[in-house]
């Protein structure tokens, strides 16, 4: 398992968000990312912040980020399924998860930022 699968996706409110993601179909799942990512954008919150950056990495996997997987990969098939289905979200998927990456990792420590930056550049 990766430090950002681990610090990250395992964090309680992003299971959370996946959980709820696991039963909505395609574009709900997408809108429901975006809201996530709006969320982390405008709050202090950490667990949101951290939900808004699971959101965010999820848009740069469908986008084509390399990743390895892992045991929540494996729970939440979305996951890896919304690989090709990221042109149902369009842009605004894309760009609001290049904003949470550019506003929020930097209050992460610095090996998992530089295990974010594939996935950085994948949504820029």
């Amino acid at each position: 398992m990766s430090v950002w699968e681990s610090e990250i996706f395992s964090n309680d409110s992003t299971i959370e968000l996946f959980d709820e993601l696991q039963d909505l179909d395609v574009a709900d799942r997408v809108d429901a990312l975006v809201d996530a990512c709006q969320i982390a954008l405008s709050s202090d919150n950490e667990d949101e912040q951290l939900s808004g950056i699971a959101a965010a990495i999820v848009a740069a996997i469908w986008n084509g980020a390399p990743f390895s997987g892992g045991d929540i990969v494996e729970d939440y098939g979305f996951i890896r399924e919304g690989i090709s289905e990221n042109a149902v979200g369009g842009d605004k998927l894309l760009e609001v998860a290049a904003e949470v990456f550019e506003n929020l990792t930097s209050s992460l420590d610095e090996s998992t930022q530089a295990l974010l930056e594939d996935f950085v550049e994948t949504v820029e």
